[in-house]
């Protein structure tokens, strides 16, 4: 086995792209720089050998928390089984945490992403693309597994696993390395192509290797991730976003605890009648291929940013025409292109309001929403980004009072530490309300919206379902997503928010 040194990115993925279509080699990794071979746990562990760390901890207690979810989550439950346990650690794998699986992908160009992007790719440094034939390599690394008498669970395998959902894996054409032991290319030495980085960077884009749009799964799996960092006491993520509510002058209390709400309803009362015949596609969990709803449709809307509310309904009537004019498109992800009248727009807004409209309609087009509430999603999200058209916008619940007038401001939660904020304006809350209200609540809540949101947490108690659903579509959903920072938790279907809560 041997380093062969080329003369950049370039020439290192197109001597790979040889060894592919001869069959030399048929797994790649790209390194931004000339890193031993290992995984990111045997990493954590090497360093707590040499003085102690809170990272094992850490590990241990992070694992412990995603089993607990897993199994509060019944579609996803099954990652749990033993047989899946090559499932359940590259799902953690593609979400960062450590694990003892090394990434390849049958794809020089994405190895050759990883090796020239990256705060470790300076100008001058080396990086390489490391190939392999995953069989023999992991054949001999066994056989030497083996002669020293290693644990069986410290031997080396290759892993070729499907986890239906899991879009980033799909787009990097991705498999592993089951990995626990250190200095592996000691034992086995692997080809290395080396190159120097010379700022030039490659023909892939972010968006190519980590999907923008998000599958059921990775929408489901925010919601973990998001717990996970207000478990860790807003420390590292949500502060940024939390200190942006207080410069705001908005609270940033979050309704975690479930009060007892039977003191404020009338005896007897319980869940209005239309939760009880809820259609069941709004349960379905949808298996979708990421390349299956690639195929670059591109969607131009355009807007003016001086009278927003007045387009609201032209703007729904285009999307509704889009919608019409491309059959199948709801089983499709959609590049929403955004023209501002006059081309009068800062830079940042433009892309901002674009990848707003795009999770938007990512996170409805599956759901039984009508195409009616489909395209009022997109279209509120387009008029409420506008609340703060500036080049780098930052929008609270209470900015869109402007636009809707009298708001709310909501938090939106599941069942555990989960939040999204959200607003929606009184007149939307008046009419979602149950029309029976007065012979289910005491007389003290009566007339009093915020105490009962605060009070009442469970929707199904307050409102008759399809009008919530209608509130999710043109209101919760399109301020959620203008609030919550892209890799956070946003809930689009009513039947998925247990809780629903002033904020």
């Amino acid at each position: 086995m041997s380093d062969y040194r080329v003369a950049n990115l370039k020439a290192a993925v197109d001597l790979a792209e040889q060894w592919r279509t001869s069959g030399s080699h048929t797994w790649f990794r790209g390194q931004n720089r000339l890193w031993p071979i290992g995984g990111s746990l045997g990493r954590m562990q090497a360093a707590r050998m040499q003085g102690p760390t809170e990272y094992m901890d850490r590990f241990k207690t992070d694992l412990g928390q995603f089993c607990d979810w897993l199994g509060s989550v019944p579609e996803l439950r099954y990652l749990l089984n033993e047989e899946q346990v090559h499932a359940f650690f590259a799902v953690l794998q593609h979400y960062g945490m450590p694990t003892h699986y090394v990434d390849f992908t049958v794809k020089p160009k994405v190895a050759g992403f990883f090796a020239g992007v990256g705060s470790a790719a300076d100008q001058q440094e080396e990086g390489c693309i490391i190939a392999i034939d995953p069989d023999d390599w992991v054949k001999w690394l066994r056989y030497v597994a083996e002669a020293k008498q290693w644990p069986s669970e410290s031997w080396p395998e290759k892993v070729v696993v499907n986890v239906p959902n899991l879009w980033r894996m799909e787009a990097q054409s991705g498999f592993f390395v089951y990995l626990p032991i250190e200095n592996a290319e000691g034992y086995m030495p692997v080809d290395r192509i080396i190159f120097t980085h010379d700022g030039s960077g490659f023909e892939l884009c972010e968006d190519d290797i980590y999907p923008s749009s998000k599958s059921p799964l990775e929408q489901r799996l925010d919601e973990f991730f998001t717990e996970r960092l207000v478990r860790r006491g807003n420390q590292e993520y949500l502060r940024p976003m939390m200190n942006e509510f207080i410069s705001h002058g908005q609270g940033v209390s979050l309704p975690f605890e479930r009060p007892e709400s039977s003191k404020w309803l009338r005896p007897g009362a319980g869940a209005h009648d239309s939760w009880r015949s809820i259609p069941e596609a709004w349960r379905d969990y949808v298996h979708e291929k990421l390349e299956e709803t690639r195929d670059g449709t591109v969607a131009r809307m355009g807007i003016n940013l001086s009278q927003p509310l007045a387009q609201r309904r032209e703007l729904q009537e285009t999307v509704l025409r889009f919608i019409s004019e491309h059959p199948g498109v709801r089983k499709k992800t959609v590049d929403w292109e955004i023209l501002p009248a006059a081309n009068v727009a800062p830079a940042g807004w433009i892309e901002f309001a674009a990848s707003a409209a795009k999770r938007a309609w990512d996170g409805v087009r599956l759901l039984p929403f009508t195409d009616d509430q489909v395209a009022g999603c997109v279209a509120m999200t387009l008029v409420l980004a506008c609340a703060d058209v500036s080049d780098r916008p930052a929008l609270t619940a209470r900015d869109f009072s402007a636009l809707l007038g009298p708001t709310l401001q909501m938090e939106l939660s599941n069942n555990r530490n989960t939040t999204a904020r959200a607003a929606m304006a009184e007149v939307t809350y008046e009419r979602a309300l149950r029309p029976d209200l007065q012979q289910v609540l005491v007389p003290e809540l009566l007339d009093r919206p915020r105490q009962q949101l605060r009070q009442i947490l469970s929707p199904e108690h307050l409102f008759r379902f399809d009008r919530l659903a209608d509130a999710f579509a043109y209101e919760l959903i399109p301020t959620q997503v203008l609030i919550q920072r892209h890799d956070l938790a946003i809930f689009f279907s009513p039947v998925r928010t247990p809780i629903i809560g002033a904020a």
